[in-house]
């Protein structure tokens, strides 16, 4: 049975997890502008193999429901990230 504990708990994993991909994207990115391209090349497996295994934990332990909130928390730190570095280019 699926318990709103077990939601908001993998929505908030989502979320922190979703925010972290993002900030290590712009940190990326900002690395690859600058000419540095090793760091970068070593981050984007880490980020999407730790995203992938986060998910992959969250749909184990839970199912299809919290898996999607999961997916929801992903988006919501997306934007966050993106409301947060606003102005910072």
């Amino acid at each position: 049975m699926m318990t709103a504990a077990t939601m908001l708990a993998a929505f908030a994993v989502g979320a922190l997890a979703g925010a972290a991909h993002f900030l290590l994207l712009r940190k990326s990115v900002a690395l690859l502008a600058a000419g540095r391209v090793a760091l970068p090349a070593a981050l984007m497996p880490l980020r999407f193999v730790v995203l992938g295994a986060l998910l992959y934990a969250v749909a184990r332990h839970g199912g299809a429901a919290p898996l999607l909130a999961a997916g929801a928390g992903i988006l919501l730190g997306r934007q966050a990230v993106l409301l947060w570095t606003r102005g910072d280019e």
